[in-house]
């Protein structure tokens, strides 16, 4: 809520300082069940108080926070074990980018304690869209700032080893405690 990204010009271009910040998933019962930050809650500069300040044109000014998104599964792709990756391809629902949401009436603090990270569940991938607060560069209100909450590479690891690889209906009409590994189950590695 109180870091701001800013801005000095230098000689040779722009120092920028954006904020950051990773929330975690309610564990009251402290069971441990998801560990991987729930989102990640990032405060930058946007497109177009760069190019100001540069005195150039954005490439893309447009562009949306489901782009760093789909960045969090390659890079979690990128770091997870070959076995791993190979049965999520194999047997895995994936991820699906859905556009962005902007915040009700463009207000921060809307964005900072109510917007969050929306995953969605169904049979073929697990639905993700960032909440989006993006402010004009002429506006009264910390102009020029482009807010959104990212996919953590550690919940796509998290989703990619676990509910990733279940099947969507197991989920909703199994009752997990009577589910027994089999040997012939691709989502299976080692049965003990």
């Amino acid at each position: 809520e109180h870091c701001h990204p800013n801005w000095t010009l230098v000689a040779d271009g722009l120092a920028v300082n954006s904020c950051s910040h990773a929330d975690y998933y309610v564990d009251v019962a402290n069971t441990g069940s998801i560990t991987a930050a729930s989102e990640i809650a990032c405060k930058m500069l946007s497109s177009e108080r760069i190019s100001e300040q540069l005195k150039t044109k954005a490439k893309d000014p447009k562009v949306p926070c489901q782009v760093v998104n789909r960045h969090s599964v390659q890079l979690a792709e990128a770091l997870a074990p070959k076995q791993t990756l190979e049965r999520f391809r194999r047997i895995g629902r994936g991820w699906c980018f859905e556009e962005d949401t902007p915040t009700l009436g463009n207000i921060g603090p809307v964005w900072v304690f109510h917007d969050a990270l929306s995953f969605k569940e169904n049979a073929t991938c697990m639905a993700v869209s960032s909440p989006v607060l993006k402010t004009e560069i002429d506006g009264k209100i910390f102009p020029g700032n482009h807010y959104c909450k990212f996919l953590s590479p550690a919940r796509v690891l998290d989703w990619m080893m676990t509910d990733g690889i279940k099947k969507f209906s197991a989920m909703e009409d199994t009752p997990k405690s009577k589910t027994k590994a089999n040997k012939d189950d691709p989502r299976v590695d080692i049965v003990v």
